[in-house]
């Protein structure tokens, strides 16, 4: 969740997002993580839904110009935590977008918190700036010690950000799909990609790879060695309480890497 000024043209107005805020929030929806040894849907990524067709993004971009960005985010993670009694029992980790600058209201960082035995992740999104590293490292470490895990989702080996993300030391990075793209045929990228995912097993990151959509997909992410897979060819982003959020995902764990 992220709200970055942008010159597109916002096609949501303040007064929309407050009566959002006024209302419920944004309601959530969860993307189940397989892993891909076993199958077993072992999480969810929750992200957020508005009343109308909207670009998620142009909410959360109004709402920072509109200064509601804080409580944009916040209320989305209060939404996620408030079922939290109805996450199934295989779940070992809630991935929870949360931008980098968010972070430095105490607000939210108690919030995150708040939830005892936590599986809860917080998944620095992509679309704004890092702050310092020492300030970001400082707020990260504060909510390790509360039982908190950190994600970073769209790393891609090359970035500006790339080593500082390294830096942070994630136990988690997640992995768009599109890096693989043409990966078969241009050995530059697939020993760049294959470099990153050695790197963060030598160093027990997780490694998630997000956007699978076919078993073409399934079958590459699984034999670059890469622990679980997120995207359309498991389940939609659904209510809390879909089948696919819990069902074990055969194709997963029994396609030959190799074939």
């Amino acid at each position: 969740m992220t709200a970055s000024s942008s010159a597109t043209p916002l096609t949501v107005s303040p007064a929309d997002v407050r009566r959002c805020l006024d209302d419920t929030g944004p309601q959530m929806r969860y993307q189940p993580i397989v892993h891909l040894e076993t199958g077993v849907v072992i999480g969810a990524e929750a992200f957020s839904r508005f009343p109308s067709t909207a670009p998620v993004l142009d909410w959360f971009r109004c709402a920072e110009d509109a200064g509601l960005g804080s409580e944009l985010e916040l209320r989305a993670v209060d939404n996620i935590l408030a079922v939290r009694t109805r996450w199934p029992r295989s779940w070992e980790m809630v991935c929870v977008n949360v931008s980098p600058e968010r972070l430095r209201d105490e607000q939210m960082r108690l919030t995150l918190s708040s939830v005892p035995e936590s599986r809860l992740v917080v998944e620095l999104t992509d679309q704004t700036a890092l702050p310092d590293d020492w300030q970001l490292r400082d707020q990260l470490e504060r909510l390790r010690n509360d039982g908190v895990l950190i994600a970073v989702s769209g790393l891609r080996p090359g970035d500006v950000q790339y080593e500082r993300i390294l830096r942070i030391q994630p136990e988690i990075v997640k992995l768009d799909v599109a890096i693989l793209d043409r990966i078969d045929t241009d050995p530059a990228r697939k020993g760049a990609v294959e470099a990153l995912v050695s790197a963060c097993r030598r160093t027990g990151v997780f490694v998630v790879a997000v956007g699978i959509e076919n078993e073409e997909q399934l079958r590459f992410v699984r034999s670059m060695g890469i622990d679980a897979a997120q995207g359309h060819l498991f389940g939609v982003p659904s209510d809390i309480d879909a089948p696919s959020l819990t069902e074990r995902h055969l194709a997963a764990s029994s396609l030959d890497p190799t074939a």
